[in-house]
């Protein structure tokens, strides 16, 4: 499975893909380029694994270039924005626009950094999710609030992916 994570630069996705592969918090510095973990993903209700390759893109507009092609034959597409940035939520929707989101029906939004003090509340993550018709979550990398949800959620949508 290739699930990639998508969104501004400084969201997070570099500290959600590591709490996702290692189960810790990791002080880390914007992506440049793309990072590439791998890992495995167990799903409770059917006892299988699923082993997982993880894109984790630089958000910056100067490496934008790579992104359409990095998640060709993505399975999951998990679009990233920072709960205390208001703008990396809106930015999802052109995100979105820019990746041909029609192309990557297997799709969440995941809010980041619940562990500092929101800037807005979760009724626009909501109107955001319901107009790109995707699931949505909040989690901190840090603490690793909601993770076990966020796994629990990845699993359900790739399983509505492959049937």
């Amino acid at each position: 499975m290739k699930i990639s994570l998508v969104g501004s630069g400084g969201v997070g996705k570099t500290a959600i893909t590591t709490r996702i592969v290692t189960g810790k918090y990791l002080e880390t510095t914007m992506t440049v380029g793309v990072n590439i973990e791998t890992w495995t993903l167990e799903d409770p209700a059917s006892g299988s694994v699923i082993k997982a390759a993880t894109f984790d893109l630089g958000g910056q507009d100067h490496f934008k270039f790579l992104h359409e092609t990095m998640i060709l034959g993505s399975h999951l597409l998990m679009l990233v924005f920072d709960v205390t940035n208001y703008q990396s939520l809106l930015d999802l929707r052109t995100w979105s626009e820019y990746l041909g989101r029609e192309k990557h029906p297997a799709c969440i939004l995941v809010g980041n950094k619940i562990d500092l003090h929101p800037a807005f509340s979760e009724d626009e993550v909501i109107l955001v999710a319901e107009e790109l018709d995707v699931p949505h979550i909040l989690v901190s990398a840090k603490t690793g609030d909601n993770f076990d949800r966020l796994e629990h959620l990845m699993v359900e949508t790739l399983n509505r992916e492959l049937n």
